[in-house]
């Protein structure tokens, strides 16, 4: 059973709550987006925090759940916290803001 909500408080930024409720083991389980421009730089030690630069300036933040990042693969995924082997539900939440 999955369950998603995507809100806009205002133009600049968009929030994701996603929640998946399994019956069966997984072996992964998550959103993930390719990187296709250059970061700033990757995340800090112990931060679910991204900053992306292009044409606009990204800012990506994890409110629940962890923050994964792969400049090598260009690769970012948002998980839950949670071990998607295990048999519940699994929730993660973040943000995709426009930084001025």
């Amino acid at each position: 059973h999955w369950s998603t909500a995507i809100e806009t408080q205002h133009s600049r930024l968009l929030k994701f709550d996603i929640a998946c409720k399994n019956s069966k083991s997984s072996h992964s389980m998550g959103s993930e987006y390719r990187v296709l421009i250059p970061t700033e730089s990757g995340p800090r030690p112990d931060s679910n925090v991204l900053l992306i630069e292009g044409i606009q300036r990204i800012e990506i933040g994890v409110t629940i759940g962890q923050l994964e990042f792969s400049e090598s693969e260009h690769r970012l995924r948002v998980v839950p916290k949670s071990n998607p082997t295990s048999i519940q539900t699994h929730r993660w939440c973040y943000e995709i803001r426009l930084a001025s």
